[in-house]
């Protein structure tokens, strides 16, 4: 097998290390700690009847619902108490994958044409 020039000189290995780096990301984001949004969602704050104060839904740091407030996902009551839109929460993870789909096939389509004339 002849190796692969790479700008670093690592030839095949220095490739699969950069093939390996998502999948260990990925897998990492995997087992992290659900966040904010999340742990809402298992405490079952999904409409202003249900809405929970961050540390009822064992969210140690309110300032994380911050971001998710402001993208409308989750809506904050006059009372301290939170709540996640779920429709709302659905079609933003939606765009999501939509583009992380298309960047990956994007990519895969550049890998496709440039590794050829590499080997």
């Amino acid at each position: 097998m002849s190796p692969i020039p790479t700008p670093t000189g690592g030839g095949a290995f220095g490739m699969l290390g950069g093939l390996m780096m998502p999948i260990t990301v990925l897998l990492a984001l995997r087992k992290a700690p659900p966040g904010p949004v999340k742990r809402l969602l298992l405490a079952g704050a999904v409409s202003p009847e249900t809405a929970l104060k961050p540390s009822t839904a064992k969210i140690t740091r309110p300032i994380e619902l911050t971001g998710p407030t402001k993208r409308g996902i989750v809506v904050a009551m006059p009372d301290g108490r939170f709540w996640v839109d779920v429709p709302r929460f659905k079609r933003q993870r939606m765009i999501w994958a939509i583009a992380l789909g298309l960047v990956l096939a994007v990519v895969a389509e550049l890998a496709w044409l440039i590794v050829p004339k590499l080997l």
